[in-house]
């Protein structure tokens, strides 16, 4: 073999022969050897630069909290897991609560059932919280009544706020815009007639003493006059003795309105205002021993008596409200010397109409009607017929009524 060749053709064998035996290797032109120079430090040694300590490195931040324990209505947190609360103690089988005096209901949850059955009660719907809330009236046996219930956008609940008015019925309740609070007005209570006034914020109640007042009443109306801005009272009775006056409450005090016209004294007249026609309107009632069926409109300074064509018949007890949605004064039930009613009546500034819906709650009177913003229909509530006092709710929705609870 020719070694020249040989070690040509092997570059390791002929680094081994330049550095060993230098001697025994042929004469060839010497192999460069790699190039083994220092790294470039500069390129590739890590980043040691000072890291600002004040934001942590991304795989060190928090890990986000992906569990959130969410409990039912009247429910909270024990021990780490969803329980009922104190005051909503019966537990119902779809993961939610219900207070002591109720009961769960069938159907989509949460349904806690509603009130006691009452009549003569006071009701009204609070906008800033999107409650309607329930006041007093007589239980069977004619029992004064002090709960409160309020019924939000979910269900019904007993509520126990401070400093609530005492047991009473035949009051009025109303929201005051101006104020952003309810107002209560007088009732019977324990034996004898009020004319206290009293404000609830949503939290709590707050008795007033405005320098006047109405004289005690109970079965008196009560509106808000949007166009004015005031809360106009009128009628109702203590005893023997009817009222046909006017008063208007200023968010301060009332204030007493001297006319040349009133509607005969009356009570247990159905009152609403008419916020279309801008006219506070008063239906029947008791009138002089007898069932009425007259309507008088109130403009702020002056009384006029409507003429309708076909006006309901007399009746006393009647629920009444203005539908905002429809834009019309909604009538219902009422009672006579026949028997208790369950007609609905429509005014529309003009004059009445029976409207005659595919469903219509049971006869009664002593009932609530009220407009719920939220829901957008009207709420009749409780009441008594000739047989039994009630606690069903219905809702109107401008063309048929439809049972809640």
């Amino acid at each position: 073999m020719n070694l020249t060749s040989f070690y040509q053709r092997s570059p390791l064998l002929a680094f081994s022969c330049a550095g060993l035996l230098l001697s025994a290797c042929p004469s060839s032109p010497p192999i460069a050897a790699p190039d083994l120079g220092a790294p470039d430090l500069a390129m590739q040694a890590p980043d040691l630069s000072p890291r600002d300590l004040r934001t942590p490195p991304p795989d060190l931040a928090p890990a986000p909290d992906l569990y959130t324990l969410t409990c039912g209505y009247g429910q909270s947190i024990t021990n780490g897991a969803c329980a009922c609360a104190t005051d909503h103690p019966v537990s119902c089988p779809s993961s939610y609560c219900c207070a002591a005096s109720q009961a769960c209901l069938p159907g989509a949850a949460p349904r806690c059932s509603a009130p006691p059955k009452r009549f003569s009660h006071a009701m009204a719907y609070d906008p800033v919280h999107n409650k309607s809330l329930v006041f007093g009236g007589y239980a069977d046996g004619n029992v004064l009544l002090g709960d409160q219930q309020e019924l939000d956008a979910t269900t019904w609940g007993l509520e126990a706020p401070p400093g609530p008015p005492s047991a009473r019925a035949q009051a009025a309740l109303i929201f005051d815009p101006n104020t952003m609070r309810l107002l209560l007005f007088g009732g019977q209570v324990a034996g004898t007639v009020s004319n206290d006034t009293f404000t609830f914020s949503g939290t709590g109640w707050a008795q007033l003493k405005p320098a006047m007042s109405p004289s005690p009443r109970e079965g008196h109306g009560m509106v808000f006059d949007a166009s004015r801005n005031r809360v106009v009272l009128f009628g109702g009775a203590n005893g023997d003795t009817a009222y046909g006056d006017v008063w208007e409450w200023n968010g301060t005090t009332w204030l007493a309105r001297v006319v040349d016209t009133y509607p005969p004294e009356r009570e247990g007249h159905a009152m609403a205002y008419d916020i279309k026609h801008k006219a506070t309107v008063v239906f029947g009632g008791y009138v002089s021993a007898a069932y009425a069926n007259d309507t008088w409109l109130w403009d702020g300074g002056v009384w006029t008596q409507a003429r309708p064509a076909t006006p309901p018949q007399q009746r006393s007890g009647a629920a009444a409200v203005f539908d905002q949605t429809r834009a019309q004064m909604v009538l219902f039930g009422g009672v006579n010397d026949l028997a208790s009613l369950n007609d609905t009546w429509i005014w529309d500034g003009n004059g009445w109409s029976q409207s005659r819906p595919a469903h219509q709650p049971p006869a009664r009177h002593d009932a609530t009607l009220i407009y719920d913003n939220g829901r957008r229909v009207c709420l009749l509530f409780g009441g008594v017929n000739d047989n039994d006092l009630l606690n069903d709710m219905w809702a109107w929705d401008g063309n048929d009524w439809t049972q809640l609870y």
